[in-house]
């Protein structure tokens, strides 16, 4: 009985995977605003770092007969390749052939290092901007029907994005999309991790309860 059943689960498996394809979801960063970022370098204690970082995250969701299930996202703000900032996005799901628009304020404060100040400096003396990479980790379980898989870590990788820094505490700066065009942020600065499409996406035809 219990082999009729795995036979059963196989088959249908492999059947959903043929007649609807899956596919891994979509990530972009469409606004990034640096409203502080204080660095302070007194002689008698270590150089110190504070900022406030506004963020907006894009999830789609690409397929028609799949629903994700996000656990609340941790969000890390890098610049070559110093964790400058760090924050949190709420959990959320994405239906089907949905796109939603996920906000969260990034605010921090922190000593430097010899290394890590040098390359904050050379950040900011950039023409073109203060180089960002934002990086988020979190983990997504998928839903097709009566299918579903277990809980997946994922991690998503946005780069290219340049912004300008305020000169004072009360000018906010917006990004300074200075490498991509807007048509092209979308696909240039979101790379997922391939864990999601290998272990992820597959895991919902393969790991079935019926």
């Amino acid at each position: 009985m219990m082999l009729d059943v795995v036979l059963l689960a196989a088959i249908v498996s492999a059947a959903l995977y043929v007649l609807y394809p899956p596919h891994r979801p979509e990530f972009s960063v469409t606004n990034l605003r640096i409203a502080r970022m204080n660095l302070t370098t007194p002689s008698d204690s270590p150089s110190h770092l504070n900022t406030l970082f506004n963020l907006t995250l894009i999830a789609k969701n690409p397929n028609n007969h799949m629903v994700f299930f996000y656990d609340p996202f941790s969000v890390t703000v890098f610049s070559n390749p110093v964790p400058v900032e760090n924050g949190s996005v709420t959990a959320f799901s994405s239906g089907k052939n949905y796109q939603m628009s996920l906000r969260a304020v990034l605010s921090g404060s922190q000593d430097l290092d010899i290394d890590s100040l040098s390359s904050v400096r050379s950040g900011l003396k950039m023409k073109k901007g203060f180089p960002v990479q934002i990086q988020t980790d979190t983990k997504v379980k998928m839903k097709m029907d009566s299918l579903k898989s277990k809980k997946v870590g994922i991690r998503v990788t946005c780069n290219g994005i340049r912004g300008t820094v305020p000169a004072d505490n009360h000018e906010v700066a917006s990004v300074v999309d200075s490498e991509w065009s807007t048509r092209n942020c979308w696909r240039a600065c979101a790379s997922i991790d391939q864990r999601l499409e290998r272990e992820g996406v597959v895991k919902v035809f393969n790991e079935v309860q019926i």
